[in-house]
């Protein structure tokens, strides 16, 4: 069970996590801007890019994959210097949507 403020987010065995998602999830570090990133993520179906502070957590159509993902950004320069897939992690029930 995954707890958030009190609120029962998830309740299943860790295979589950993320089994009935409808995108994917990526954490990102890289010296880029949110404004950049955005910008060279164009062309990519992104759903929507977050900055927390400490690194950006990108979702993206179930038909992106980390490849392609990671792919489009090392293309344009990025130096990527974090890139885990989180579509199956505690960290995205936390997060929610």
């Amino acid at each position: 069970m995954v707890f958030d403020n009190g609120f029962l987010r998830y309740c299943g065995g860790l295979d589950g996590v993320g089994r009935d998602r409808s995108e994917n999830c990526f954490e990102l570090s890289c010296g880029h801007d949110l404004k950049d990133l955005k910008s060279i993520l164009k062309g990519v179906d992104v759903h929507s890019v977050e900055d927390t502070g400490l690194d950006y957590v990108i979702r993206t159509s179930i038909a992106t994959g980390g490849s392609e993902l990671l792919g489009h950004l090392l293309r344009r320069g990025v130096v990527v210097t974090y890139f885990p897939d989180i579509s199956h992690s505690s960290k995205v029930v936390l997060r929610g949507k």
